[in-house]
């Protein structure tokens, strides 16, 4: 696979003064994260049209088999992309991040903007024997956003270099997520615990079933969700809910 057009240019432009000195590596861990992408894209996209189509059998007619479902599938391959990062020796968090300019490519897939679902099972398994990795996400030059990025995070320190989507940190557990950029809604979505930064706007509906936990607002917000259990909100440093 050629390097993406972006992985070709200047960075000083691209990249947040942190990375700048980042040069992404098209290795044999990369090419397979981008094989494991596309076929997790197809089979995300597939669940979706089972939920919307129901194209696997009527369930109410008992024909309906879990096993052969694209859920079961997508829980498989979550699965496979855990195995990979825990048991690859040479396996980095320099990898995902190469990733990241070359996954741009994939931008017209019909799941592409859910993908921030991939992301975790490779950093969860990585972390699980690291403990103290630092996750370097590039969005930047990515023109649609990732949905749900850092979604179930067991205590992994990711920085989002870039914007998100909507639910960055839903349902995460322990550890940090700080994104350099906006956010749009449901900011910490259901959250347990852990740390969520965003350092420029965030969207509506911060903290929606936030249980526990901290999200630091540094820049503008739309609103506080006011389903909020649990946990601290503040703002430029400040407690506001």
């Amino acid at each position: 696979m050629n390097l993406s057009k972006i992985a070709k240019e200047e960075y000083s432009g691209i990249l947040p003064a942190e990375i700048t000195t980042f040069k992404p590596q098209e290795n044999e861990n990369v090419l397979t994260l981008l094989t494991l992408l596309k076929e997790w894209l197809d089979v995300s996209y597939g669940n979706v049209m089972e939920y919307q189509y129901d194209k696997i059998g009527d369930y109410s007619m008992g024909s309906y088999n879990p096993a052969k479902s694209a859920a079961h599938r997508l829980t498989l391959l979550c699965d496979k992309i855990g195995s990979f990062a825990k048991e690859t020796k040479d396996f980095t968090p320099e990898d995902i991040t190469s990733l990241c300019f070359f996954m741009s490519d994939f931008q017209d897939h019909p799941s592409f903007e859910s993908c921030g679902e991939f992301f975790m099972p490779l950093i969860n398994a990585h972390h699980s024997q690291t403990k103290n990795s630092v996750y370097n996400i590039i969005t930047k030059h990515i023109d649609k956003k990732i949905h749900v990025l850092g979604k179930r995070n067991a205590g992994a320190t990711i920085h989002v270099h870039g914007d998100v989507g909507h639910g960055v940190g839903e349902e995460m557990y322990n550890g940090t997520i700080i994104v350099y950029g906006n956010a749009e809604e449901r900011v910490g979505s259901s959250m347990n615990d852990g740390i969520i930064i965003i350092q420029n706007h965030a969207g509506e509906d911060v903290g929606t079933f936030m249980k526990n936990g901290r999200i630091d607002l540094n820049g503008t917000y739309q609103s506080i969700s006011r389903y909020k259990i649990g946990g601290e909100i503040y703002w430029k440093g400040k407690k506001i809910k």
